[in-house]
């Protein structure tokens, strides 16, 4: 598991406290990948028992999607462009367990 000082400073920057949250309620981080030349698009992915889930950046906007079997499941999931609304949907989806992630 990776902790969340070995992540790239620029994913620290942005979600060090929802990592840390996330941490507190048992999830850990098994990857993540930050990328300077896509505009800082970044993603983590982190597990907890048999629920895996994937922090994404893309193009400013956040995400977050419930893996299965290590891929994203097929739907869509919901865009933020405001990441105080991005933690607040993956703090109550992780507090309880995972109601669906997408619209």
């Amino acid at each position: 598991m990776i902790e969340i000082s070995q992540l790239p400073p620029e994913i620290r920057q942005e979600s060090e406290d929802l990592l840390n949250e996330l941490r507190a309620s048992g999830w850990q981080i098994s990857a993540a990948m930050y990328e300077a030349s896509f505009f800082g698009d970044w993603f983590v992915d982190l597990e907890r028992g048999e629920k895996s889930i994937r922090l994404i950046k893309e193009n400013a906007v956040f995400t977050f999607q419930e893996l299965v079997d290590i891929e994203p499941k097929a739907e869509a999931p919901t865009p933020f462009e405001n990441f105080d609304t991005f933690h607040k949907a993956v703090a109550d989806w992780a507090g309880s367990n995972g109601p669906s992630l997408v619209r």
